[in-house]
């Protein structure tokens, strides 16, 4: 093998890691908003781990995340949402993350406490989830509950959380 197709190689194998390492947070970037989410946490009634996992979910912690759907910022806000949030700048972690809690507590409240209900509800939307009279058969929405139950898990150093699909299609989360 010549030198240059030696070169070209080293060039595409460091493009190719320097491309995986943004992709790679630290674990200083996921306690980079912890007091603002502790105080919204708090302001809010929610679990600090809760609306961690949700952003770890959403954005993964990148406030300049922009979804092909158009949601916007660490808890992904559709324009909509952020406007009847009366959001002004959505990659503004403060603002977003106040909003995003705003809005999952209100998805908690309309579904009754139901996690898994309030959670399909702040990725598809709270109709989809009543049409369906739970978490809709979508696997984008199953598997984002899924997710943001796991890394709750994680977050709150709770342990496994375990689930399986019931025949009606509903999940349900159990910790033995």
């Amino acid at each position: 093998m010549n030198s240059e197709n030696q070169a070209l190689k080293k060039s595409r194998f460091l493009s190719l890691l320097f491309t995986l390492s943004l992709f790679t947070l630290s674990p200083a970037a996921e306690k980079k908003y912890d007091d603002i989410i502790n105080n919204c946490a708090a302001d809010y009634g929610l679990d600090p781990a809760l609306l961690k996992a949700v952003i770890k979910t959403e954005s993964d912690f990148d406030r300049y995340c922009v979804s092909s759907r158009g949601a916007v910022g660490l808890m992904q806000l559709m324009p909509a949402t952020a406007d009847i949030l009366k959001v002004k700048n959505p990659t503004s972690p403060d603002e977003n993350i106040r909003a995003g809690s705003r809005y999952l507590r209100d998805m908690l409240f309309l579904f009754k406490g139901d996690l898994a209900h309030a959670l399909a509800a702040y990725n598809a939307g709270p109709s989809r989830v009543r049409q369906y009279g739970g978490i809709p058969p979508y696997k984008e929405t199953q598997n984002y509950v899924r997710k943001v139950i796991s890394n709750r898990a994680r977050y709150s150093g709770s342990g496994k959380i375990y689930y399986y699909t019931a025949p009606d299609g509903s999940v349900v989360f159990f910790n033995r």
